[in-house]
């Protein structure tokens, strides 16, 4: 059984603005296996740590989230949406200078985090999350994005 709602957020780390942060949620051979079936993900699993934290969520649409360099996202939560979720998949070792940073917006405050192949970050919409632009030597950066009404 899942733990209640204040104790497993504060376990995987919630930061302003109504964000958590799992660094471990998939190991390589979990991701292995996702990006080789991409088209058979089931986020249940996701959605369930997404309830603990944000209360019940809405229908629920994923998509593979590929930016190359010179990509970025400026606004990943769509008109609609109350949340949602990244999971990033590729590339290893990814260095903080490529760009391609999960940014929060607070007032004048960004916070963010760079891609771990298998951390899964989940937001609230008004976290205002945003991709920076991947830079042009960097390779493309590779995610899973979800998004609930």
């Amino acid at each position: 059984m899942l733990q209640s709602r204040n104790v497993l957020a504060g376990a995987l780390g919630v930061g302003e603005g109504q964000v958590v942060r799992r660094e471990d949620f998939l190991d390589a051979a979990g991701i292995a296996a996702l990006t080789e079936r991409t088209s058979s993900f089931d986020p249940e699993t996701i959605l369930v740590l997404a309830r603990e934290v944000f209360g019940e969520i809405g229908e629920v649409e994923t998509a593979l989230l590929m930016l190359g360099p010179g990509e970025g996202i400026s606004a990943l939560s769509r008109e609609g949406t109350r949340g949602g979720f990244v999971l990033d998949l590729d590339p290893p070792q990814w260095r903080s200078e490529w760009g391609g940073l999960l940014l929060f917006q607070s007032g004048e405050r960004l916070h963010g985090y760079r891609p771990v192949p298998g951390a899964l970050t989940l937001f609230a919409a008004d976290a205002r999350p945003m991709i920076s632009l991947v830079m042009l030597r960097a390779p493309p950066r590779v995610s899973l994005l979800g998004q609930w009404a």
